[in-house]
């Protein structure tokens, strides 16, 4: 993941990025994202929970775990890999931020890593994508903001797929246009 974290860490440098790790393993499990009665935020959240036993089963290629502090408190994960070795971009797995902490970037820093990583993995393609719960309003918008395009899942009405090819431009990553 070459210089995806450190290029994200740019947005908010009081953010504490890294690779998950055993040592966050109680952390990462009482982690919270999902206000009650959220279900495409409890999703997530159960995502991120599986994920401490259930990395490798994420992906081929990666996939990458990484989680925020902030003061030492876990704030932030999001999980991401190639899925399988012709797909056309990155799976973006889950993406959580803690209840008190959403609206102040983490997010999207998260998703710039995902986004970085890659532009980065030269074996990668330079886009990445994901599922989205229609009702999940808080990653549609910051897709949205982002530039990420979404269009109905075929086979699931209650989905959004979002996609994106992605680019470096003057040490930043973006939705390339």
């Amino acid at each position: 993941m070459p210089g995806a974290i450190e290029k994200a860490s740019a947005l908010l440098p009081e953010l504490d990025l890294h690779i998950y790790g055993p040592a966050s393993r109680d952390d990462v499990l009482a982690f919270r994202c999902a206000s009650y009665g959220d279900k495409a935020a409890k999703t997530a959240e159960d995502l991120i929970h599986k994920a401490v036993d259930q990395v490798p089963g994420f992906g081929i290629q990666g996939p990458f775990f990484v989680i925020a502090r902030y003061h030492g408190e876990l704030v932030g994960a999001v999980v991401f890999g190639l899925e399988n070795p012709d797909d056309p971009a990155v799976t973006i797995f889950t993406l959580g931020v803690a209840l008190s902490r959403q609206r102040q970037g983490i997010g999207t820093a998260l998703k710039k890593i995902a986004m970085a990583t890659a532009v980065a993995m030269p074996s990668w393609p330079n886009a990445v994508a994901s599922n989205v719960h229609r009702t999940n309003y808080k990653m549609n918008g910051l897709n949205d903001n982002l530039g990420i395009a979404r269009d109905p899942d075929p086979k699931d009405g209650e989905f959004f797929i979002t996609g994106a090819t992605v680019e470096m431009v003057d040490g930043d990553v973006r939705v390339a246009e």
